[in-house]
């Protein structure tokens, strides 16, 4: 088995941004057109689809994100 040589792959910078990413495409196929009504247009990701790994980075202010300045969609 190979050694992990990519440690920049597991910082708290790197879990928000893949979180943000994978809760987006959770978010943009659940307001899909084609297989739903969209009921309005958000230009951020809601906090009902915030994972418990971004409550706990905020709550411990390691990322500075709320419903205006947060993951951007």
């Amino acid at each position: 088995m190979q050694p992990d040589l990519s440690p920049h792959l597991h910082t708290d910078e790197y879990e928000w941004v893949w979180k943000c990413t994978k809760q987006e495409r959770i978010w943009r196929r659940d307001t899909n057109p084609s297989y739903g009504k969209r009921t309005y247009e958000s230009k951020r990701l809601p906090i009902e689809y915030w994972t418990p790994t971004l409550h706990k980075l905020k709550s411990e202010g390691k990322i500075n994100i709320d419903e205006s300045n947060g993951c951007k969609i």
